[in-house]
């Protein structure tokens, strides 16, 4: 019996040491010290990047750096990352980029490519496949994912139970199901996001242009949004927003959205998966149990659901030394890493990961699966297995062509222009720019 017992203790003693050493040598950070480096890192408020900092005290012990956190809403955000770029002023070692930003930034070689910084132990080929291209550009990897998402159709199941419909897996089906349950003020058909700007209608709105065949530019680049095909999915997207959605529509944010379908008005949405954490949350939403997710309808060309993420990159302008350039891998490694993923989602109940063995733990499957997230997990496997990088188009000029374009699909919502004078005034606008940049001669 003590031969027994020393031997489960022997073996205590390993698995403390293992766990020790796990403890120290966190998957992708350089074992080596950092001591006398500060980091001075700009994020995005995202449930995915507020948990870091309850976690960084054990970072700054196991490297010996120092991190400043400075947590901004998104325009704020991408304000001071570019002043500081522009400027070269330097102050911010990695920044949190949306990934649209990635080519205009990676262009202007404002961030560094990351690639022979990764190691192995990294997990690199665990991230979900799509939200990995999406920190890549030319064939270099220039971010890592800290936050990631598709869209869905979130629709409130009793009513669709109730009328005997299945959720829409057309735009047209969609536009009849709107019909269905258009009983105004109590309860409208759908609402979508109307507000300007390329992350905000625009990001919607892309889905329905390329779902009715359209496309954002020729194989010259010359724009061609303004077809009849943009033309006819700008009036069909205005149209179900005025004619079955609440009032304002044209100036609806996803809050909007999410509030609207949350209080229980509104019969769907189509949204971004991440909507998962507070429309099922019972202290949010007064249907929580009353809603679920499924893939989002399809157009005569094909199924476009969104993506997007947030990425972490170096910035070349705040790492003068290679150290500093370590040390800002040692940051973006630890907080992407499979560990840092599997703490965000077991314990902040913050399920908006990016690597697949979060989506394959059981105990993840228990907490956003059917029974709690109706629709949810099946919505976002179907997205990612359709979505297309390039949903908007990945160039330099996009952030100006996209909040251009989103002023005009706004116009066109609000009935300030109709939509061939809209479209055509910013495909001109987006030609002009892309004579500028030399992409068109």
């Amino acid at each position: 019996m003590k031969v027994i017992k020393r031997k489960k203790n022997i073996s205590l003693m390993v698995l403390i040491m293992i766990t020790g050493l796990l403890l120290v040598f966190t998957p992708g950070i350089a074992q080596q010290s950092f001591q006398g480096i500060k980091l001075t890192i700009p994020l995005q408020s995202l449930p995915s990047t507020t948990f870091l900092p309850e976690k960084l005290p054990q970072f700054e012990k196991e490297t010996g750096m120092k991190v400043e956190l400075q947590f901004l809403p998104e325009v704020e955000l991408w304000d001071k990352i570019v002043g500081d770029f522009a400027t070269r002023a330097g102050v911010y070692n990695v920044v949190n980029i949306d990934f649209m930003f990635i080519p205009e930034f990676a262009e202007a070689e404002w961030i560094l490519p990351i690639n022979e910084y990764v190691t192995p132990d990294y997990g690199t080929n665990d991230i979900m496949t799509k939200y990995l291209e999406s920190g890549m550009y030319n064939g270099k990897i220039y971010g890592f994912p800290v936050y990631g998402e598709s869209s869905a159709l979130w629709y409130r199941k009793d009513l669709f139970k109730e009328k005997g419909i299945s959720p829409p897996d057309t735009f047209y089906e969609l536009w009849d199901v709107a019909t269905k349950f258009y009983q105004p003020p109590e309860l409208y058909g759908i609402a979508l996001r109307g507000m300007r700007g390329s992350s905000m209608n625009i990001y919607i709105w892309t889905m329905f242009l390329r779902g009715f065949g359209g496309q954002f530019f020729d194989n010259n680049w010359n724009p061609v949004f303004n077809s009849s095909q943009g033309i006819y999915a700008t009036n069909f997207y205005r149209d179900l927003i005025n004619t079955y959605g609440p009032p304002g529509g044209s100036s609806f944010t996803w809050d909007d959205t999410a509030l609207v379908l949350m209080s229980g008005k509104v019969a769907m949405i189509i949204e971004a998966t991440d909507f998962v954490d507070r429309v099922f949350d019972p202290e949010k939403s007064r249907v929580h149990d009353k809603l679920a997710a499924a893939p989002v309808p399809a157009g005569p060309a094909g199924r476009f659901p969104s993506i997007f993420t947030s990425q972490l990159s170096i910035s070349k302008i705040g790492n003068t030394t290679e150290k500093q350039r370590k040390a800002s891998w040692a940051f973006i490694s630890w907080a992407t890493s499979e560990e840092m993923e599997f703490k965000k989602a077991l314990e902040g109940k913050i399920p908006t990961g990016v690597r697949r063995s979060i989506f394959e733990n059981p105990q993840f499957k228990e907490m956003f699966g059917e029974q709690n997230c109706p629709g949810w997990l099946h919505s976002v496997f179907e997205s990612l297995a359709v979505a297309e990088v390039d949903y908007r188009p990945r160039m330099k000029e996009w952030r100006e062509i996209g909040d251009i374009l989103g002023i005009a699909v706004e116009n066109v919502i609000a009935g300030i222009k109709p939509s061939n004078v809209s479209l055509d005034e910013a495909a001109e606008f987006a030609r002009e720019t892309l004579k500028r940049s030399g992409r068109v001669k």
